[in-house]
């Protein structure tokens, strides 16, 4: 009884797997599920069981990877979208797409041909992913404002 739940259950897989998976895969899921039930009216042996749980393990990574794809196609499709309003600040549009990661923020930028000064990111990013537990006194920053000059005046540098 142990080993027909099995392949109920890897029906079941399968059967939710093909109604998300791309018009190419759905003839293999429909061939795996007509294995599947096959399997199932002969009584198999265990370890026949672990192989088509491998199998079908296999196919879900495939369908999942290419959801996973697609989401990511769709990210990148409002990211240009969102580029093409020149209203919104693109800086900030790249931070808010990416928050993890410098170097994935200067990619994007690179990509798309977009100016992204390390500072400003920084401290941009910094702002929006933490905040101070006990205010922002106790982390204070040196102004460079109130740091004097010498009386000579500043000097060129060349």
């Amino acid at each position: 009884m142990e080993v027909q739940q099995a392949l109920r259950d890897l029906i079941d897989t399968v059967q939710l797997l093909q109604r998300k998976a791309t018009l190419a895969e759905r003839p293999l899921l429909r061939l795996t599920t007509e294995l599947l039930e096959l399997c199932a009216s002969t009584g198999p042996q265990p370890c026949m069981v672990e192989l088509l749980q491998v199998e079908v393990g296999q196919q879900k990574r495939w369908v999942m990877d290419y959801l996973n794809q697609q989401k990511g196609n769709e990210q990148m499709t409002r990211l240009a979208d969102d580029f093409a309003k020149p209203s919104e600040d693109h800086e900030r549009l790249l931070l808010r797409y990416c928050q993890e990661t410098w170097e994935g923020a200067r990619a994007i930028a690179l990509v798309l041909d977009v100016p992204l000064l390390r500072p400003t990111w920084k401290v941009m990013h910094h702002r929006e992913a933490f905040s101070y537990p006990k205010g922002r006194r106790s982390h204070r920053r040196t102004d460079n404002s109130s740091i004097s000059m010498p009386s000579e005046g500043p000097r060129e540098h060349y």
